[in-house]
């Protein structure tokens, strides 16, 4: 029969297990990449085991302020989430001119050379807490667990920050009571920054934070960890010693932290990802693949 057909659809036949063994190799890199792309979203999203650290924990005089610094004060929505996870806290908000109150002359000396709002942030900070004590967060960061329950008993809580291999501590979140001989020494060594360090290093201050905190080794401190989400837009998560989150920071998302969405994409962002992905792999010029990325993911999204 096969005899009776004509020469094209007989080479065609021939062709037959060598495609179809082509067309299979196929199927499985495709199910390999799918499978992988999955685990990449799912696995790798999951929270997973951190080194939190406490040490040494002790009795202390828990100070119920919330502190936070900024030209304008948070929207109504965001200050009540934080409330809800801190009964019986007292909110406290300082803008340029309240911050400005609390400096000396040396200080504001320092402070009109400061090269960014977010190093008078910084400074201000400082200065609060060292004085008043209190449970600093940026603007940006969203409680996920009872402040009572981060704090605890003691009496200086950071979390160690996903820069710089770890070697530095967020100080968007950060508590300290009044007083407390890590924050009169890191105040201390601010106020004689050589400008031209921050200039230099915009996070100088966050890694002296951390070097301060190895010196000093003082006890009744909890140390967390910020993970970064495995989306990008989502920011970071700060996790305690069993990997839970206890609160989240909204870096590349400020939407996240004021209206209190969820940063995680939906199904369709991740297929438009998956998309952007194979669009990138075949185009050389990387400012164009850039930009069909940032189209397809975060177009609707605050970046």
């Amino acid at each position: 029969m096969a005899r009776s057909l004509p020469w094209k659809w007989r080479r065609s036949i021939r062709a037959w297990p060598a495609r179809g063994s082509i067309c299979a190799a196929r199927l499985l890199l495709f199910l390999f990449l799918f499978l992988l792309f999955l685990f990449l979203v799912f696995v790798l999203n999951s929270p997973s085991q951190t080194q939190s650290h406490v040490r040494d924990v002790g009795i202390s005089s828990r100070v119920r302020r919330l502190v936070q610094v900024s030209k304008r004060k948070p929207s109504a929505l965001y200050i009540r989430g934080l409330r809800a996870r801190a009964p019986g806290w007292t909110y406290h908000h300082y803008n340029d001119n309240q911050c400005m109150a609390l400096l000396d002359a040396s200080s504001r000396a320092l402070w009109d050379q400061l090269p960014t709002g977010q190093h008078r942030s910084d400074l201000c900070r400082y200065i609060v807490l060292e004085q008043d004590g209190g449970m600093f967060l940026d603007t940006d960061v969203t409680l996920e667990a009872d402040i009572d329950t981060i704090v605890g008993n003691v009496s200086f809580v950071s979390a160690r920050t996903y820069h710089y291999n770890k070697h530095a501590l967020f100080n968007g979140f950060l508590y300290a009571t009044s007083h407390h001989p890590l924050m009169q020494i890191v105040l201390a060594d601010a106020l004689k920054t050589d400008i031209q360090l921050l200039r230099d290093d915009y996070h100088h201050w966050i890694k002296m934070l951390y070097l301060h905190m190895i010196d000093a080794n003082l006890s009744s401190t909890r140390i967390l960890y910020e993970r970064k989400s495995f989306w990008w837009r989502s920011g970071s998560r700060i996790l305690d010693e069993h990997a839970g989150i206890v609160a989240s920071h909204w870096a590349y998302n400020k939407a996240g932290a004021v209206q209190g969405v969820d940063g995680t994409p939906s199904v369709i962002e991740r297929t438009w990802w998956f998309l952007a992905i194979r669009i990138a792999s075949n185009v050389r010029d990387w400012t164009k693949v850039r930009a069909v990325i940032v189209q397809l993911l975060w177009r609707d999204h605050i970046i």
